[in-house]
């Protein structure tokens, strides 16, 4: 009996993630376009906001790490209840990224 909870339990979580997750590379360049890299599909975490509300920064993500290893802000695609996305992730973008925040101490 506990084994078909667990199953149905593992199948059901399987089935929900599956409608929680975004897919952001099938339509998308697996290459940077700032830093001409070849990028890898990555599952990454999406959080409810709007970084339009900070023109620079967002400017300055777009111009230096908009292919980050990190999570995502979007509240709309948050809102429609999706929790994750596929993405592509660039190590150069990530390195910019983590080099940003750690001089500006932003937690972000």
């Amino acid at each position: 009996m506990k084994r078909i909870i667990l199953i149905t339990v593992i199948i059901y979580s399987l089935l929900l993630s599956g409608c929680v997750t975004l897919d952001c590379v099938s339509k998308t360049s697996n290459v940077c376009p700032i830093h001409n890299q070849t990028m890898k599909a990555k599952k990454l975490k999406i959080r409810p906001g709007y970084l339009g509300y900070l023109p620079e920064y967002m400017g300055l993500m777009m111009e230096q790490f908009p292919n980050y290893d990190g999570p995502r802000w979007n509240h709309a695609a948050y809102d429609m209840g999706h929790r994750w996305m596929f993405a592509y992730v660039c190590n150069q973008c990530t390195n910019a990224y983590q080099k940003y925040h750690h001089e500006h101490d932003n937690s972000q």
